[in-house]
C-alpha cells in the first residue's frame, strides 16, 4: 500500500487487489469512510497516491508497459478515467510540493523519467534524469522514489541505485 495524510488530517491509501483500490479516512487513522475500486484490471499494480496544494488527488499505477494516471476533484468520491501518463514506464513514483509543482516520474527502460507540472502550467514538461555529465542516470532496478528536499524550494531528493553500485544513492 501507498498512502499519505493531507493537511486536512485525512488518510488517503491506495493498494492493488485485482485492480487498484482507493480508501480514505476522515479521521487520518484506518477507519476508512469510503473505499473506491478506480480500476477492474488484474495488471494494475504498484499504485501512488500524491496531493496538490488544491487538494487534488492523483493516481498512478503501472499495468503491463505504461504508467496510467487517473485524478480525482473530489476528495477520492470519483475518478477520471484512465489515461497513460508514462508510455514504457513501469515501477511509478509522484511526488508534490507545497509551490504547486507536481512531479510524476517512472522508469522507461533503464532511465528514469518525468513529467513536470508547475502550477498555473497547462502541459508538463518531459525530464530525463541525467547525471553531473548530462548522460541519463541509469538505475540498477527498480527502487527509487523522488521526494520534496528541505533545503529550500527547488530542490528535490532522489533516492535510488545507480548501475554499477552496490548500494543505494541520494541525489
Amino acid at each position: 500500500p501507498w498512502n499519505l495524510t493531507d493537511p486536512w488530517g485525512k488518510l488517503h491509501d491506495v493498494y492493488a487487489s485485482a485492480g487498484i483500490v482507493y480508501r480514505r479516512s476522515d479521521s487520518a487513522r484506518a477507519e476508512w469512510a469510503i473505499t473506491r475500486q478506480v480500476t477492474g484490471d488484474v495488471n494494475d499494480l504498484k499504485p501512488r497516491v500524491a496531493q496538490d496544494y488544491r487538494g487534488m488527488l492523483f493516481l498512478l499505477w503501472s499495468r503491463q508497459t505504461d504508467v496510467l494516471e487517473a485524478q480525482s476533484y473530489d476528495d477520492g468520491d470519483t475518478w477520471t478515467s484512465p489515461v497513460v501518463a508514462i508510455a514504457g514506464g513501469a515501477h511509478p513514483t509522484i511526488a508534490t510540493r507545497e509551490d504547486g509543482v507536481l512531479v510524476r516520474a517512472a522508469i522507461v527502460g533503464r532511465e528514469i523519467r518525468a513529467l513536470v507540472s508547475f502550477s498555473g502550467s497547462l502541459a508538463p514538461v518531459s525530464v530525463t534524469f541525467v547525471d553531473s555529465s548530462g548522460a541519463p542516470l541509469l538505475v540498477a532496478d527498480d527502487t527509487f522514489h523522488l521526494q520534496p528536499a528541505r533545503e529550500g524550494p527547488a530542490r528535490w531528493w532522489l533516492h535510488v541505485i545507480i548501475s554499477g553500485e552496490g548500494a543505494t544513492s541520494d541525489w
